[in-house]
């Protein structure tokens, strides 16, 4: 469907992401300019999600959690507004797997252009009830890392390379479909999108717009070859994950633990305390319409 021009154009900013990279006036100007009539929201205050559905087209201004939050919020809600991504974080993982790259103005100029690419929102089901994702879920040092403030990219692929070297080798029972890939790991990822934390491709043909995930399983026998490979992420080198990811429609993995070594996206999780652990089930719950300027 091709959306007029002239359009509700709803954008959505956090304005902390990328140290302030971008400006109210600078956001909202272009669009105005093109003629389109504007609403702007903080993604820090409160009811930002009443506009969602008065929108014809919704900008988000932000960095990977930023987008996912709005995503999520879109397949909640059953909507099928089109989401265009401006990048303003610091990995911007998102917005580089679905070609993201344009500026504020090329974007202002195309709006009116319908969807041309489709994200993926990913569903766990869990003891600890569902929760959706946009990047990746997974076991290991990630989300070691999420726990530590880091100032760049490179900072936080040298604390992961060196809280990989003595991860915990965990014992797990895991199914896809009818394979059982049970076995001990260290790094157990599901992948939605290509990327994940610091710019950690593990899944470099993952589409995110497709309804299969990719999984990710580095053993301890994986542990030498993957920490070279960090360590040339971490030198600013060109390098390719040793481990080959499998395509799955949905998985199954036990024992997933609390406060352990977990997380979703750029969250540590679960973080409740009962119960302890428990089977946690991963699938592709829907996707939403993609505006990528020249994609």
């Amino acid at each position: 469907m091709r959306v007029p021009q002239g359009m509700r154009v709803l954008i959505l900013h956090s304005e902390r992401a990328g140290r302030g990279r971008f400006s109210k006036a600078n956001l909202v100007q272009p669009f105005e300019r093109a003629g389109h009539e504007v609403r702007y929201r903080s993604m820090h205050k409160p009811h930002w999600k009443r506009r969602l559905a008065k929108a014809e087209v919704i900008v988000v201004a932000g960095g990977d959690g930023t987008v996912a939050k709005v995503a999520i919020a879109l397949a909640k809600h059953g909507l099928e507004t089109p989401l265009a991504v401006i990048p303003g974080g610091k990995a911007n993982n998102i917005a580089r797997a679905l070609g993201a790259s344009g500026s504020v103005s090329q974007l202002a100029r195309t709006i009116e252009q319908p969807p041309n690419a489709r994200l993926a929102i990913g569903l766990i089901r869990s003891p600890w009830g569902k929760v959706r994702f946009v990047e990746s879920a997974g076991i290991g040092p990630l989300a070691t890392l999420l726990r530590t403030e880091v100032a760049t990219l490179r900072a936080a692929l040298g604390v992961l390379r060196a809280k990989f070297r003595t991860a915990a080798v965990h014992d797990l029972r895991i199914r896809a479909g009818d394979r059982d890939l049970s076995g001990r790991y260290v790094v157990v990822h599901v992948m939605n999108i290509n990327a994940v934390g610091p710019r950690v491709v593990y899944a470099p043909g993952a589409d995110p717009g497709d309804r299969s995930l990719d999984l990710v399983l580095v053993g301890d026998s994986d542990r030498n070859a993957f920490t070279r490979y960090l360590e040339r992420l971490a030198a600013g080198k060109r390098a390719r994950c040793p481990v080959v990811p499998i395509r799955v429609r949905s998985v199954e993995i036990a024992p997933w633990r609390t406060r352990d070594s977990g997380h979703i996206d750029d969250k540590v999780w679960p973080d409740e305390k009962r119960p302890r652990q428990g089977k946690v089930r991963f699938e592709v719950e829907t996707t939403i319409p993609v505006l990528v300027p020249g994609g």
